[in-house]
């Protein structure tokens, strides 16, 4: 891949802590999604947010990949705007409290991909809902594609492989 071809992409917390050493599946996906997007030469989007998310929570193989993204100068800082009406929109949707909480503790996750290619990897599937049904009333969300590298139907790897497109299906507003 070529440098201008590489994406910013915004890794959620919940990889960086998930990416250990154990031997687990979800573990074992994490740990290959980040290796790839290292090798293809993607770059890991971060706010300092984000970036102190990953301070607190970050296992032991992501504190080393981590490092090794900064020497191949494969890292992009960005300052996020506002996301008040993102706030606004998840706090009207009908949905659990603690599943709209748990959603509005990661709109710096969000704000983020806003000021980087709009992509996002996480494996949290509520935000991910949440964060789609939020779409109807706060609209700029369509833009924002989403993958968890622990769903085989995401494609992951091959996301990452092929240029990590911000493709129509794997958009919020698609309801994945």
């Amino acid at each position: 891949m070529t440098a201008s071809a590489a994406r910013r992409i915004v890794v959620d917390t919940d990889i960086a802590h998930a990416a250990g050493e154990s031997g687990d599946a979800r573990s074992i996906a994490c740990r290959r999604f980040l290796e790839v997007m290292r090798d293809v030469r993607h770059h890991l989007a971060t706010s300092r947010e984000v970036f102190d998310e990953y301070r607190e929570h970050q296992s032991r193989f992501f504190k080393k990949w981590l490092r090794s993204m900064f020497s191949r100068k494969l890292h992009a800082r960005v300052e996020p705007g506002s996301v008040e009406d993102i706030r606004t929109a998840l706090e009207q949707l009908d949905v659990l409290s603690r599943d709209r909480q748990a959603t509005i503790k990661d709109l710096h996750v969000v704000a983020t991909a806003f000021e980087a290619d709009r992509l996002v990897a996480s494996m949290d599937e509520t935000a991910r809902r949440c964060f789609s049904a939020a779409t109807v009333t706060a609209a700029r969300l369509k833009e924002i594609a989403w993958v968890n590298p622990t769903l085989e139907a995401d494609e992951p790897v091959e996301w990452l492989e092929a240029g990590a497109k911000n493709e129509h299906f794997r958009r919020l507003e698609s309801g994945r």
